[in-house]
């Protein structure tokens, strides 16, 4: 009963801190799930930093949005073999573990030593847009209609932002440039929720890769494709479009153990094929449980990567995670 207690109050807490100041609650709609702007500043943003944990909330008119989807949580493997499913792809560390312990050891050193620089960011969502929260209630991304602001041009010099750890509103990034190289530490997440169902018998040949541009083919592939109209395959990822990263560029990722369950980094070699929006995260990780082309449904939903099994809001959210990208 004790245990029960706890968990309503935390979810309570996390369900009130969707809420933004100066909004007025209805507490006869949705069980205190929707809520109603007031005179809240809309020039500071009506996206929470924080909300239910696996949760979507969608936004109506005149900054009305509720709790529309909240996912029950995948458990983690208890040890890197557990799970019925595979890992995919393997750990590079494992290779030549010394010299990934060495450039973890010298990430971390680096990382610490960093200028601190703070920036304001916030998002405007428009009517039908819906922000995505991940497994520790915090902002994964807007999908839909929405605006995105934010002051860290200031510290740009020549479109570059020098090395530093940068803080915002919705979390923090750092970034080391070298010659030649550039190492972005920061939360990483994952994208291939958004999968409309295509119909075969309508479209048989949008199957390809590249694939067609309308009229011969559907005209909202959602996350199935990249910047390029190319397929998306297992190893693809998303990056900022700030960041400057080549298309089909090799990244090496490394998500630490605090985020991998694992008890040690595990890295892996990744591909450039897509960008994100006006996202937080350093990179987008797209799905890796082989959804099917034409509805979804994935082919092996117990495979892990990073030891852990994909779901619409699975992050893994150290800012001690990073990339590196050779130039």
């Amino acid at each position: 009963m004790r245990k029960s207690i706890i968990a309503t109050s935390i979810a309570i807490a996390l369900l009130i801190s969707c809420i933004p100041m100066s909004i007025a609650v209805d507490t006869n709609n949705n069980e205190n799930r929707k809520a109603q702007f007031s005179d809240f500043n809309i020039a500071l943003g009506n996206v929470p930093t924080e909300c239910i944990p696996n949760s979507e909330i969608t936004f109506g008119s005149e900054g009305v949005f509720a709790v529309t989807s909240v996912v029950k949580s995948i458990p983690a493997p208890e040890s890197w073999n557990s799970s019925p499913g595979v890992e995919v792809g393997g750990n590079l560390a494992e290779q030549d573990p010394e010299a990934y312990a060495v450039r973890s050891a010298n990430a971390q050193g680096v990382l610490e030593s960093l200028p601190v620089y703070t920036y304001e960011d916030y998002y405007i969502a428009g009517e039908g847009a819906v922000a995505q929260y991940d497994q520790d209630g915090q902002l994964i991304r807007v999908r839909g209609e929405y605006k995105y602001f934010s002051t860290l041009d200031q510290y740009r010099v020549n479109g570059n932002l020098p090395s530093g750890t940068y803080i915002g509103n919705f979390g923090q990034f750092s970034t080391v440039v070298t010659r030649g190289v550039t190492t972005m530490y920061g939360k990483i997440t994952t994208f291939g929720d958004k999968w409309p169902a295509i119909s075969q018998s309508t479209y048989p040949n949008c199957n390809t890769d590249p694939v067609p541009n309308p009229p011969n083919g559907p005209s909202n592939y959602g996350d199935r494709i990249g910047t390029r109209n190319n397929k998306l395959y297992i190893g693809d990822v998303a990056t900022r479009p700030d960041d400057n990263v080549a298309y089909g560029a090799s990244l090496f990722v490394t998500i630490v153990a605090a985020d991998t369950g694992y008890g040690s980094n595990i890295t892996k070699m990744m591909y450039n094929k897509d960008k994100m929006g006006a996202d937080t995260p350093i990179l987008d990780i797209f799905r890796w449980d082989q959804p099917n082309w034409w509805t979804g449904t994935p082919a092996a939903p117990n495979d892990t990567y990073f030891n852990k099994k994909y779901s619409t809001t699975l992050s893994f959210p150290s800012t001690s995670n990073y990339w590196v990208y050779n130039y």
